[in-house]
Order: C-alpha cells, then structure tokens, then sequence
C-alpha cells in the first residue's frame, strides 16, 4: 500500500511475537482482547485448536509453543 501511494523507501519485515491467550495479571494485553475474541479458554487444547484455525484461514503464519499444558 505504500507503495502504491508513492512512498519508495519501503521494506517488509516479519518477527515472531509471544502472547498470552489470556493475560495472568488482568491486565487485557492478551489475544482474547486483542483480537477481541469471545473464546474462552477453559481448555488448553481447544484454545490451541482454536487459534491455529483462526490464524490458519486467515493466512497467518504462526508457531504455537507452550510449557505445562497453560495459555502463556
């Protein structure tokens, strides 16, 4: 899009980013309210399910990593 407006001096970047489906200090600076999802997750696994299923129709990339079955 930048392109197309004109701007020449433009580059593509891709990083990974880390996020809790649900942030432990209630905080809200999670996916649930990020993306402002209505899924709740009452099961590690269905969330997992979930998400890469989001993420996978939309044709985002992503790598799903967690330790001790928890949503961080």
């Amino acid at each position: 899009m930048l392109w197309a407006a004109g701007y020449t001096n433009t580059s593509y970047q891709f990083d990974w980013v880390g996020a809790p489906y649900d942030d432990p200090n209630g905080n809200d600076m999670d996916l649930h309210h990020w993306l402002q999802l209505t899924f709740i997750n009452s099961n590690w696994t269905n969330t997992l399910q979930y998400l890469d299923t989001l993420f996978g129709t939309r044709g985002y990339p992503e790598v799903v990593n967690f330790d001790d079955d928890t949503n961080l």
